[in-house]
């Protein structure tokens, strides 16, 4: 997997026990991917729940396609094994990826 890449992926729950498939945006760079087993991702949600750490993509901030109006989630970020991805479906633009690393860097 790629940096910007939008993936389905088994998405464990805080419990790390339980998981759901959702769509995640990978953040780890190449280096970091290709050197590990696993990749850093943030999850995406259809639910607008809390604004404060969410962030919309816009249609023309990502290629490929979400069933519904998404937001990226930057209270969260996953390191995941890649063996719990199941398939790429998309991209979004490094414009957008610069304003997740802003609200990311807001959380520290």
């Amino acid at each position: 997997m790629n940096q910007l890449s939008v993936v389905l992926a088994r998405f464990p729950f805080t419990n790390q026990i339980d998981y759901k498939i959702r769509p995640v945006v990978v953040i780890s760079n190449s280096k970091f991917n290709g050197a590990h087993n696993f990749c850093w991702a943030c999850p995406i949600t259809s639910k607008a729940s809390l604004k404060e750490f969410e962030l919309e993509i816009s249609k023309a901030e990502f290629t490929g396609e979400l069933k519904t109006q998404s937001f990226i989630r930057t209270d969260t970020i996953a390191s995941m094994e890649k063996e719990l991805f199941l398939k790429e479906i998309g991209k979004i633009t490094p414009t957008l990826f610069e304003k997740l690393k802003k609200e990311l860097i807001k959380n520290l």
